[in-house]
């Protein structure tokens, strides 16, 4: 009926087949090609932290409660755990027509439902979704001819990075293998020998005063026992010479108050660099919780991908093994499996060329996984011990307050001790023995200063040295706190409004040992910098790190495009960047390691050759059978 239709109405047929042929350019014009469709693939991960747990703990504490709350949700087909050290991982698998944006919704009405009953050593539950489009576009070498890894290292992250970002499409453009140099800070302790040498002889010539004083007022005391024996008239001169000794011992304590206010200011900055060090191993501990979720899900892709090809080959070997199909029929079965073969293996290779951009195989990812994970608990571990050190610190406190309490109580001793003393003296003219008694307690009274100065000169002495408090920790803690700069608003002045930012960038070796790290405020001792106790240099990762590209040194280019951007246009554009920098930068090439680009285009080209061969084909048999 269809033959006999076209031969009556060939006008009609024509039409149709102008139609269809118009639809195919446009639809081919229009459409975005992508080695992946953009989809949400039916599985969530909810990941929970709680840390210093055992992983029996995680299991009963959080796993269990999330696995129950999860296993009400709709669609879900399948819920499977992983409870170790500090970490919870349930993993949730719905329906294949499951809306995963409604999923997740529910998923975090469900974790709001029971999270309020969690400790506060638990943290807040992650959900992730997987999607195809977290893969790299485009993964490229660098190198340049005649430059030295710093370089290349400088010209591509100043200048081609920035360059490829800036193409349309481009959503992340990521950088390994560069040279970092860093500023090396190494505790001498040879210098801090020689500035102990010099805060003692600074610490005991601020001494040296109080000593001639209370010499000297113990020589007045002498002469004025002798005087009191035979002129009872100078008994005042000589009780006010006693309550100089008083007055001098009032000072005494006064020195030692200021040395636990310094030995207080010296606990408050260490207990400040332990918070530092705290704050810093968190954001570590949150990277490398990062990279491990990334890992994980790579992981999960590339199993899924192994798991598609030994099917397909299953079906394959089948087919093969098929002696009731012909021949024709084997090859029309196996082509469509052979092309769902080629690109799942080639979803395998992106990822494992991925991988290995990272110096890491498909094989061995899961005990790659392993040994992040073994470092974030080791993270947790230094973090328990930081914060075991941060409350000794804070005890150490309380008991130099309180020590500096009981020193003005003393002072309020001496206070009443001089008011004493002025009515002692008044009492003191009704006899010359009643002066006599006076005067000896004067004396008993200015030994204990003596006493007590030379007790606050030792105590002196021991808390001025170096020795221990001069640490790594205190050095990082100092750098972080000076190294920084901020815009702190704007001053407004004749109509024009000034920036003003505080803080001062580190700029160089010579800023970072001026950097004043202590001041003694003793006369006669500058305040003591890190270069006066360490040895500071320029250092870099060479030693670490090894890239040749043709000879050349060079380093590795990860691009990632936007959701909404097709990948072969994406891959075309950077391509042309690359062409481009090529043209206008002397002695850099580029050389692509894996281009999902060219896979695209491969299946286009395979389509096409398909479709005009099936077109020419077929006006071939119709010319051959109504001929």
């Amino acid at each position: 009926m269809i033959p006999k239709f076209s031969v009556r109405k060939p006008y009609t047929v024509l039409v149709a087949v102008v139609l269809v042929l118009i639809l195919g350019v446009v639809s081919f014009t229009k459409m975005t090609p992508d080695l992946l469709p953009s989809m949400d693939l039916p599985y969530a991960i909810v990941m929970t932290t709680y840390g210093g747990a055992s992983p029996e703990a995680v299991e009963t504490t959080v796993t269990k409660p999330i696995e129950q709350s999860m296993a009400t949700i709709s669609n879900i087909e399948n819920v499977s755990s992983v409870s170790q050290e500090n970490m919870s991982l349930v993993i949730l698998e719905f329906g294949a027509d499951t809306n995963m944006d409604s999923a997740m919704i529910d998923i975090r009405e469900s974790l709001d439902m029971i999270t309020g009953y969690f400790s506060d050593s638990v943290g807040n539950p992650i959900i992730m979704k997987l999607n195809p489009d977290m893969m790299p576009v485009l993964v490229a070498a660098v190198d340049g001819e005649d430059m030295d890894l710093g370089e290349i290292s400088a010209l591509v992250e100043d200048e081609i990075s920035p360059a490829i970002e800036a193409v349309e499409g481009v959503g992340s453009v990521s950088v390994s293998g560069l040279l970092e140099e860093s500023v090396n800070v190494v505790i001498n302790q040879d210098k801090i020998d020689k500035v102990n040498k010099k805060i003692k002889k600074a610490t005991k010539a601020s001494f040296e005063e109080a000593e001639d004083k209370i010499n000297d007022a113990q020589s007045e005391l002498e002469s004025g026992k002798s005087q009191l024996q035979s002129q009872s008239s100078k008994l005042n001169d000589t009780l006010a010479k006693a309550n100089n000794a008083l007055i001098n011992g009032k000072i005494d304590v006064a020195t030692k108050k200021s040395e636990l206010n310094q030995s207080l200011t010296t606990l408050e900055a260490q207990i400040t660099q332990l918070k530092s060090t705290i704050s810093q191993l968190k954001t570590q501990k949150s990277t490398l919780e990062s990279s491990i979720k990334n890992l994980k899900s790579v992981k999960e892709n590339r199993d899924k991908l192994t798991s598609s090809k030994s099917e397909l080959e299953k079906q394959i070997k089948e087919i093969n093994d098929n002696d009731a199909l012909s021949a024709e029929e084997k090859e029309a079965a196996l082509s469509p499996l052979n092309e769902s073969l080629k690109s799942v293996e080639a979803g395998i290779d992106a990822i494992d060329t991925g991988l290995k951009a990272q110096d890491i195989s498909g094989e061995n990812l899961g005990s790659s996984i392993s040994s992040l994970e073994s470092s974030l608990s080791e993270i947790n571990a230094t973090l328990k011990d930081l914060n075991t050190q941060l409350t000794k610190a804070n005890a150490g406190k309380k008991q130099i307050k309180a020590g500096l309490k009981q020193i003005e109580a003393a002072e309020s001793t001496l206070d009443d001790q001089m008011t004493k003393m002025d009515s002692q003296k008044s009492a003191a003219q009704q006899g010359i023995n009643s002066a006599t008694a006076e005067m000896a307690s004067g004396e008993a009274q200015l030994n204990a200063s003596e006493q007590q100065l030379e007790e606050a000169k030792e105590s002196a002495l021991e808390q001025a040295s170096l020795e221990g408090k001069i640490t790594a920790d205190m050095i990082t803690g100092i750098l972080t706190a000076q190294n920084f700069s901020m815009p702190a608003g704007y001053i407004t002045e004749d109509g024009t409004d000034y920036l003003v930012r505080i803080g001062d960038k580190i700029e160089d070796t010579d800023n970072v040992e001026d950097l004043v790290i202590m001041d003694m405020g003793l006369d006669g001792l500058d305040p003591i910098t890190l270069g006066d106790v360490a040895d500071v240099a320029v250092i870099d990762n060479s030693d670490e790190i090894y890239t040749k590209i043709n000879g050349n040194n060079g380093v590795m280019l990860t691009v990632e495009k936007q959701n909404n951007y097709a990948t072969a246009d994406v891959s075309e554009r950077v391509q042309d960047k690359f062409d481009e920098i090529s043209q206008t930068t002397k002695g850099v090439h580029f050389t692509n390691l894996m281009d999902q680009g060219v896979y695209i285009n491969l299946i286009i080209d395979s389509v096409l050759n398909n479709v005009w061969m099936g077109a020419v084909l077929a006006i071939l048999i119709l010319f051959v059978l109504y001929v």
